[in-house]
């Protein structure tokens, strides 16, 4: 059994030094030579958590107008306003510091495979973490939004990247209507840089979220091809790719997720696609059906159903205000009153240890961090 009291000491990660804006430029692809542009870094040029253009109003009003279904009332009230005053070239005075943005790598192969040199992006960046990759929206002077593409800098992130691009192109035109997806465009590979170029995808300013059904979430899972299999032969199971960490949480985890195959190795199950964060902001509404986006986590051979599990454990974890140990917990008892076999709940469970384990000592800090010890435990007591 796993020492579950040990802390899962992820916060002990020592802090980059390097600015946001020094992180980004270098995940840019550094400067290379050309014009730079005129952009709103918010909250501050030094620690840019959103960059938003200023080269036309048109563009700067394109770029405020992220719309998925995540969105609330009042943030999509804020965006109306915000959009209505970058439109009349007044969003500089009120929020935010001007720069200068120069000419990086990425843009200039954005704007070289767009084959528009007056492109504007906008960036969604953050704090400079290992497991961050920067979001650029493409931006045409006149408005209209060319696309979208997400920078892998480091391996981690180079591989999130390569496996989205690659679900992308495999899903692409296959999932059931209402289910949409962005087109995968180009991915662009260098040694030390990956970037994923999709197209952009229409959103409604004041949809109303639309969640998916059980059934088109199921219909999506069995889109691209299912079979029946043993749990002995998903290789992503019984060949998993673990994260970096070395420490006793890691081995405990490790050694439970090689018991799951294991112990459940001649059960039956019918796989398929996973999507992994079917949630919110993950969702676009539009009058065409609903848009999945960030694909990043997705992959084959999951059990059907699987994606509607994560929901419910999700539902457990991030609307209510408990611990690690006992949002697991709970959802662990909720599975195995109806919804989950044991076999099914262990191979969730497994699943997401391992994405634990992979974004475990990349600087993350999100949601799912210092979930490795309740996870392994709860892995462990499905277990003989």
């Amino acid at each position: 059994m796993s020492d579950s009291t040990q802390p899962d000491n992820e916060s002990s990660d020592q802090p980059s030094t390097e600015s946001s804006y020094d992180w980004l430029v270098r995940a840019m692809g550094g400067i290379v030579d050309g014009p730079t542009q005129p952009m709103l870094a918010r909250p501050s040029a030094a620690e840019p958590e959103l960059l938003l253009p200023l080269g036309t109003n048109a563009a700067t009003e394109a770029a405020l107008r992220r719309a998925h279904d995540d969105r609330g009332p009042r943030a999509r009230a804020l965006t109306t306003a915000g959009r209505t005053i970058g439109r009349l070239g007044l969003l500089p005075r009120l929020t935010g510091e001007r720069i200068d943005f120069p000419m990086t790598r990425v843009l200039l192969d954005l704007q070289q495979l767009i084959g528009d040199p007056t492109l504007q992006i906008s960036i969604g960046a953050g704090p400079p973490r290992r497991n961050r990759k920067p979001v650029v929206m493409m931006i045409r002077g006149t408005g209209e939004i060319a696309g979208f593409a997400k920078v892998g800098w480091s391996r981690f992130t180079m591989e999130l990247t390569r496996n989205e691009f690659s679900i992308l192109q495999l899903v692409d035109g296959r999932l059931p209507r209402p289910i949409l997806t962005p087109a995968p465009m180009r991915l662009i590979e260098r040694p030390d840089q990956l970037i994923a170029v999709t197209s952009a995808m229409q959103s409604h300013d004041w949809a109303r979220p639309k969640p998916l059904l059980p059934e088109q979430i199921d219909q999506m899972g069995r889109a691209v091809g299912h079979r029946t299999t043993v749990v002995s032969d998903l290789q992503w199971l019984t060949d998993p790719h673990f994260g970096e960490r070395t420490d006793r949480l890691e081995t405990s985890l490790e050694s439970a997720v090689s018991l799951v195959p294991e112990r459940f190795g001649e059960t039956e199950v019918e796989v398929g696609l996973w999507h992994g964060d079917l949630n919110p902001w993950n969702l676009i509404s539009n009058n065409v059906g609903v848009g999945v986006i960030d694909w990043e986590f997705a992959g084959l051979d999951r059990p059907i159903g699987q994606d509607r599990r994560h929901l419910r454990f999700e539902a457990i974890r991030r609307t209510t205000s408990i611990s690690a140990e006992a949002a697991v917990g709970s959802f662990v008892e909720q599975e195995l009153q109806g919804p989950s076999t044991a076999g099914e709940l262990a191979i969730y469970l497994a699943d997401v240890a391992i994405r634990e384990s992979q974004l475990s000592g990349q600087g993350w800090s999100g949601a799912m961090s210092g979930y490795r010890a309740p996870l392994t435990a709860a892995i462990e007591g499905l277990l003989p």
